[in-house]
């Protein structure tokens, strides 16, 4: 049993005073917090008040009926672990605990041991259970944590003035922000999922994407380049990169396409201006 024994709550409810007090005894040197109660209405009134991992329940007690008390604390406290103890021990009632939410069922008389080993085992349950509860937590927050991060590096990606396009190992396009969309004239809203060539027809650009997402660069190369024109004399240049996880595994390419029909111009202007001074 670890050290702490003393962060849970145990109740014990049972008309015997023998039993709450010796109970109460072998807990205690255990390093469990001990509460009693002798009937129902009392165990009622101490759940209330007070947060128990563990609840030892008689089932005959006078008053309150044991199984009535297990309906309610199981219905209000679920988190609570009720063991039934009872000197009426049969397979029926068993069951009937069982059913009504009981974790385990303990027939009297019982031995010191016997009483250690079942609260032990529930306590070392509940451990896991609360653990498994921390890390779905942590895990839910990490999740959150990352959805914000992709927002935010969607948004930006977004904003971007040159064109951005990100495809999986298989070259099907699951990122393209508004400046690629315009940039390669894509008719229509854009639909991620498909492969390259279903967005652009140059053949040299979708095969240099391909290659760059299947991780095909030289050794000596970080990207890929290709300079292109299209319709209405738009020239365009792709620098396409492959990504790769910390262990090499090739994860696809983010390809960025910028508008050159600028700087082509000029080149014509310069070539024209030297061809008509010689």
């Amino acid at each position: 049993m670890s050290t702490e024994s003393q962060d849970y709550h145990v109740l014990v409810v049972d008309d015997e005073r023998d039993i709450r007090d010796g109970s109460e005894r072998i807990l205690t040197r255990k390093g469990y917090k001990v509460t009693t109660a002798s009937n129902g209405e009392e165990a009622l009134r101490h759940v209330e008040e007070t947060r128990f991992a563990i609840v030892l329940l008689d089932l005959k007690m006078p008053g309150m009926d044991g199984l009535e008390v297990l309906r309610l604390i199981h219905e209000s406290y679920p988190e609570t672990l009720v063991i039934v103890i009872t000197g009426y021990a049969t397979i029926e009632t068993a069951i009937e605990a069982m059913k009504r939410g009981a974790y385990d069922f303990m027939p009297k008389p019982f031995k010191p041991d016997q009483l250690r080993i079942v609260v032990d085992r529930a306590i070392e349950l509940k451990q896991l259970a609360e653990e498994a509860k921390r890390l779905q937590e942590e895990r839910q927050r990490t999740l959150k944590d990352l959805h914000l991060e992709q927002s935010r590096t969607r948004t930006v990606i977004r904003a971007l003035p040159v064109g951005v396009m990100v495809t999986t190992p298989d070259a099907h396009v699951a990122l393209m922000n508004p400046a690629c969309t315009r940039l390669i004239s894509l008719a229509g809203e854009f639909q991620p999922g498909e492969h390259v060539r279903d967005y652009v027809k140059d053949e040299s650009f979708c095969d240099l994407v391909t290659r760059t997402s299947r991780g095909e660069v030289p050794e000596d190369q970080t990207s890929l380049t290709y300079e292109f024109s299209m319709e209405g004399d738009k020239y365009l240049r792709v620098d396409s990169t492959t990504i790769s996880s910390e262990a090499g595994e090739c994860l696809g390419a983010v390809t960025v396409v910028i508008d050159i029909t600028g700087l082509m111009v000029l080149d014509r202007l310069k070539s024209c201006l030297l061809y008509t001074s010689d």
